[in-house]
């Protein structure tokens, strides 16, 4: 998920990013940012032989301070360098609130869609176990972890199961480690730089596999640079956010 409305992506992107890291820390991103003890076994394991979960999320807007929810969550699942076809979350998600016109005209999902759909409290401990021990990947992540956030916030995470403490990698960092701050780092930026073919565009399992392709491409990038490892990548990922002014970003 990246932008509603008419305004550009890069700026859209900005907007989010900067809205998400002022203080470091807004909307409790601490909480899936910790614990990085418990990775240390993983830091070294190998990008090319990890599992991974490359998911996206569809909303009722931009900001989950005031109100907006998740109506759609889509993943992917990536085993030894490959996407596992037959493995996939592609999950409708009832917000509680009515979801504007305008930005059911982004993604498609109406009112009508989501009624009688599972709601977040249902259907945020369904992608925790599919998610397992994978690490987890997304264009964006601080955007989509934020709304997975808020429903932690909300009390779903009533005993074990319902939290997420996997690594995170972002393809939007990954993509500034490789290419740079300047240029483009949006889904569609991206895609097209690296050949990518976007099917079902704001649909949150058609973003999750133009992701999944993205990463596939970047981990070859990354090997070739000496990045080949899960710790290497999230470093380097942690310098580019200090880069592009994003704090306490990664573990």
């Amino acid at each position: 998920m990246e932008a509603y409305g008419d305004f550009p992506l890069t700026f859209i992107a900005a907007a989010v990013i900067a809205a998400l890291c002022v203080g470091g820390a807004l909307f409790g991103l601490w909480r899936w940012f910790g614990h990085r003890a418990a990775h240390a076994p993983v830091r070294g394991a190998s990008l090319r032989g990890l599992e991974f979960v490359v998911f996206d999320t569809e909303t009722t807007g931009l900001e989950p301070d005031h109100g907006d929810k998740i109506v759609q969550i889509g993943a992917l699942r990536i085993r030894d360098g490959r996407i596992d076809e037959n493995d996939a979350f592609d999950r409708l998600v009832d917000p509680g609130r009515a979801i504007p016109p305008r930005n059911s005209r982004i993604h498609g999902i109406t009112d009508d869609m989501v009624a009688g759909a599972p709601d977040l409290a249902a259907t945020l401990p369904a992608f925790n176990r599919f998610v397992g021990e994978a690490v987890m990947v997304a264009q964006n992540a601080a955007f989509d972890l934020a709304f997975l956030d808020q429903g932690l916030d909300q009390g779903l995470d009533q005993g074990a199961g319902h939290r997420f403490d996997n690594p995170v990698l972002d393809t939007m960092l990954l993509s500034i480690v490789l290419d740079g701050a300047a240029g483009d780092h949006t889904l569609d930026g991206l895609a097209a730089r690296l050949g990518v073919q976007i099917n079902g565009r704001h649909s949150a399992l058609g973003d999750a596999r133009a992701a999944a392709d993205i990463f596939l491409k970047q981990i070859e990038a990354l090997d070739a640079r000496g990045i080949d490892t899960l710790g290497a990548a999230l470093d380097a990922s942690r310098r580019a956010g200090r880069t592009a002014g994003i704090k306490r970003y990664h573990r």
